[in-house]
C-alpha cells in the first residue's frame, strides 16, 4: 500500500539525505564507501562529499532489464586491505545487501556495515545485524508513519491499513 522512491532527488535534497545518513554513520574504522547500483550510487557519492570517506565503484548490476539481475564486483576493483562502508536508499528485506556485500568481499574488502537514508522494518536490517553486519538507518517506517498520521497526512485507515501489511510479513 505504499511506496518510497528515493531515485532522482534534486541536488539540494540529495545533500541533505546524505548529510542525515553523515549523522549516523560512525567515521572510525572505515577507509572507503561504495553505492548499490542504481539508487545507492548516488548517495553514496553525495555521503563521500559530505563525510570526507573516499568513494570507490565497485560493483555493478548485471543481467537484462525485466529479468532477474544480480550485482557483482568489478573486474579490476581491489579491496585488499580496504574497510568498506555500503550506502543505499532503503532497505527492506536484506536480499539486494547481502548480494553487495558478497560481491564487495569477493573483491577483498572488509564490509563494515550497511548505512541507509530509510529502514522499511520488515526485517533486513535485522538479517543484516544477524549476521554480523551493522546497519545504520536515519529513519525507520514506523516513526514516519506516526508523523504522517500526527500531521494528517495519511488518514487512520491508511495507517491501519499499512500496519496490517506489514503484519502479514
Amino acid at each position: 500500500p505504499f511506496y518510497i522512491n528515493l531515485r532522482n532527488l534534486p541536488e539540494e535534497l540529495l545533500t541533505l539525505v546524505a548529510k542525515t545518513i553523515d549523522e549516523v554513520t560512525p567515521k572510525e574504522g572505515i577507509d572507503v564507501c561504495t553505492g548499490i547500483p542504481r539508487a545507492g550510487i548516488p548517495l553514496a557519492l553525495e555521503y563521500s562529499k559530505v563525510s570526507g570517506i573516499p568513494y570507490m565503484d565497485t560493483m555493478e548490476k548485471i543481467g537484462v532489464p525485466g529479468t532477474t539481475r544480480q550485482i557483482v564486483g568489478k573486474k579490476g576493483v581491489d579491496g585488499q586491505g580496504k574497510r568498506l562502508i555500503i550506502v543505499d536508499d532503503l532497505v527492506t528485506h536484506a536480499g539486494t545487501k547481502l548480494e553487495a556485500i558478497k560481491a564487495a568481499e569477493g573483491l577483498g574488502f572488509t564490509v563494515v556495515g550497511v548505512t541507509l537514508l530509510f529502514d522499511r522494518e520488515q526485517g533486513g536490517a535485522e538479517e543484516l545485524k544477524k549476521m554480523g553486519y551493522q546497519v545504520y538507518s536515519t529513519l525507520k517506517l514506523s516513526d514516519t508513519l506516526n508523523y504522517y498520521l500526527e500531521k494528517e497526512k495519511i488518514n487512520q485507515n491508511q495507517y491501519n491499513g499499512i500496519q496490517e501489511y506489514l503484519q502479514q510479513g
